[in-house]
């Protein structure tokens, strides 16, 4: 047994015992099939000789699991070539180890949900923790061979789609310096925007994995989160997400996402699209399914849209450097303060006021550089301010009176 001869052999008996994969197997029939492919699998880890027929042995394991068998069954079946990849790779026999993925790959689109939750998961699942052993130059066979055929055939099936978004994100967490910026651009991103972007429970699924990712990279400052490139597809669907759609918790997975890459990106990202995104979220009406909260966890959104962004250190000092900068924020202050729900209109207001200070507003009241309508924004703010009882508005005298 230790020439393929012999096992070539044992396979064609097998091959003739299993026959016809769409069939029933009969218990009495399947439980030594079971224990031989068991032995089999147990002796590749040993024996370098059985590399030669490898391929018999997988092909057997495959159809077994494929056929009609009690679920523990094939489940025991997924377990023994997950088994087998973590040998064989260890052995350096790549070209095997992928074999076996793809065929794990197919069973993305299984009848059984089961089935194809197992499948994807133990897929990604062997990616994530073997990635450090592939070559660089590796890395692209095992993306289209393997990675890119699962996406394909588990994209038609809600529930496995969830486990493909999140698994695919783990893999690329993980590995992306080795994967390179075309991959993920044309497999990870790519696929993140093809998620139906009317389903929440998909796009909370989608904004939790980037903003693991950002934290992971952007926010720990790793090579890769120093560079643009990565981040700026993440950021449009961040931004450009059709927010309608989206619950209260879904929305604030977003605005993390933004917030993160916000932050170290400044010089990079356009405030237009940023303060229209900004004021997309924080004008938002509950939706019918939301509105059993009274508002609540919409007002949550829209204090950490303030508090976050719009009250950051960041703006304060890009509201002062930049003259594009501080017209589109009074312009944005201004329609957010008409356009805003009528329960968030004070606490825009209360954050406005203290805004205000912080940005140093009154400089650019007293010595304008550009032709701003502060009429609206002072209206609210003077308006708080004098229900508090205050006098002033701006730091500076009582000409503000």
């Amino acid at each position: 047994f230790h020439s393929g001869p012999a096992w070539h052999r044992i396979f064609a008996c097998l091959e003739n015992v299993i026959g016809d994969a769409d069939n029933m197997i009969e218990d009495d029939l399947f439980k030594p099939l079971f224990a031989v492919v068991t032995l089999i699998e147990s002796e590749f880890a040993i024996e370098e000789a059985h590399k030669q027929v490898f391929p018999e042995w997988l092909r057997t394991v495959t159809r077994l699991s494929r056929m009609k068998i009690d679920l523990n069954c094939a489940l025991a079946l997924i377990g023994i070539m997950w088994n087998a990849a973590d040998a064989v790779i260890t052995k350096r026999w790549m070209s095997e180890w992928k074999m076996i993925l793809e065929e794990l790959a197919l069973g993305a689109d299984h009848e059984r949900q089961e089935i194809r939750e197992s499948s994807v998961q133990t897929v990604f699942r062997t990616v994530e923790v073997h990635g450090r052993e592939i070559d660089g130059d590796y890395w692209p066979l095992v993306v289209a061979d393997v990675i890119d055929k699962l996406l394909r055939l588990g994209t038609h099936f809600p529930d496995t789609r969830i486990l493909i978004i999140q698994g695919l994100a783990r893999v690329f967490q993980e590995h992306v310096g080795a994967i390179g910026l075309p991959l993920w651009r044309g497999t990870f991103c790519a696929y993140m925007t093809t998620v139906d972007e009317e389903s929440d429970e998909a796009m909370a699924v989608v904004f939790q994995a980037l903003h693991e990712m950002a934290e992971h990279h952007v926010i720990r400052g790793t090579d890769i989160g120093l560079q643009w490139d990565y981040w700026q597809p993440i950021w449009d669907l961040a931004c450009a997400s059709k927010k309608q759609y989206l619950s209260q918790p879904t929305l604030s997975l977003a605005l993390k996402v933004i917030t993160s890459l916000f932050g170290k990106f400044t010089e990079k990202i356009d405030l237009n699209v940023l303060f229209n995104c900004l004021a997309d979220i924080i004008t938002q009406r509950p939706r019918s399914r939301d509105r059993v909260h009274d508002h609540e966890s919409m007002n949550e959104v829209q204090r950490a849209v303030v508090n976050g962004i719009v009250k950051s250190d960041v703006m304060a000092r890009l509201f002062q450097e930049s003259v594009h900068a501080r017209a589109t924020v009074i312009t944005w202050w201004s329609d957010l303060l008409t356009a805003a729900p009528k329960n968030t209109n004070i606490q825009l207001v209360t954050s406005l006021s203290e805004w205000s200070i912080k940005s140093r507003l009154h400089k650019y009241v007293e010595k304008p550089d550009i032709n701003l309508d502060f009429t609206r924004i002072a209206f609210y703010t003077c308006a708080f301010d004098f229900l508090k009882g205050t006098v002033n508005w701006f730091p500076g005298g009582d000409d503000y009176d």
